[in-house]
């Protein structure tokens, strides 16, 4: 939790992801109204695919950031492990 929990709260994938989608033209959304879609529908059908690059680049400099400490982990799990057994044995 240490390590996802400061990310849940990270703005920046916020602001790309918003800038994104505040430069979708107002005309697209408008003609999706028009057809008679509801925001959920005009997000899910419009937003969604267009900013499908956005969202998994997004999740790959997730995935990226998340390697480090995941090695860490891996690596010193037995550390972790005999660290734990001494403090509960004392």
């Amino acid at each position: 939790m240490s390590v996802i929990l400061p990310g849940i709260f990270s703005t920046f994938s916020v602001f790309l992801m918003y800038r994104f989608f505040a430069g979708i033209p107002e005309e697209v959304l408008e003609a999706a109204r028009m057809d008679g879609a509801n925001e959920w529908q005009v997000f899910c059908h419009i937003g969604v695919p267009l900013g499908y690059a956005g969202i998994i680049s997004a999740m790959a400099a997730a995935f990226v950031a998340l390697l480090p400490a995941l090695f860490v982990f891996l690596y010193g799990q037995d550390y972790l492990e005999r660290g734990i057994t001494e403090t509960v044995q004392k």
